[in-house]
């Protein structure tokens, strides 16, 4: 996201175009020669040093909301592209709480930041309730402009690491308004035959 969207847009500044649009919107690029289609995975934020200030100031509210217009301005650029397979709204979302530190993305992987929280305080809704609601929001968003691509999120199948977790996004509850959701598993070496 942050390569196209080179400013702040609120919600609260009618009038405002999006640093997506102003930049000519994405584009859309075909797949490989063997017949083989791109995902479009959005909102990425794999390197901190590269994330601008002004998306990780953002409120709840307001990153939603920047984040909407992303998925807006790439679905009506791409909605007719034959070239997509998929739109994958978020790497591994996490719905966990950080009241002290405020840090968007919180594990790093290396140098690089997969996992990126949707919330930073739950204020009353469940993690279920904020996750289908983020999900939602974006959704609508593509759909406003396509209607015939798949929309997903990648996830981590957390019940495999910590006992007694449940599953959020492949939740019947959560995951209404996605058309799959791309389980991420990750063997340890020498457990791939």
């Amino acid at each position: 996201m942050n390569r196209f969207a080179g400013r702040a847009v609120h919600a609260d500044r009618p009038g405002t175009e999006s640093g997506i649009a102003q930049a000519g919107g994405p584009t859309c690029v075909g797949g490989g020669a063997d017949g083989t289609l791109p995902d479009v995975t959005g909102l990425g934020c794999y390197v901190k040093k590269e994330v601008p200030t002004w998306y990780d100031d953002l409120n709840e509210a307001q990153r939603w909301a920047d984040q909407a217009r992303f998925w807006e301005a790439v679905a009506r650029t791409c909605r007719k592209s034959p070239a997509v397979f998929f739109y994958d709204l978020m790497n591994e979302p996490i719905v966990t709480e950080d009241k002290t530190s405020r840090d968007w993305t919180p594990t790093a992987f290396g140098d690089r930041y997969y996992v990126q929280r949707i919330t930073l305080d739950y204020a009353g809704p469940t993690d279920r309730e904020i996750a289908k609601a983020w999900v939602d929001k974006l959704a609508t968003a593509i759909r406003r402009h396509d209607s015939r691509h798949l929309i997903t999120v990648g996830e981590i199948p957390w019940a495999l690491y910590f006992p007694g977790a449940a599953p959020l996004f492949h939740s019947h509850q959560v995951g209404g308004n996605l058309d799959f959701v791309s389980v991420h598993f990750y063997p340890k070496q020498g457990e791939v035959d």
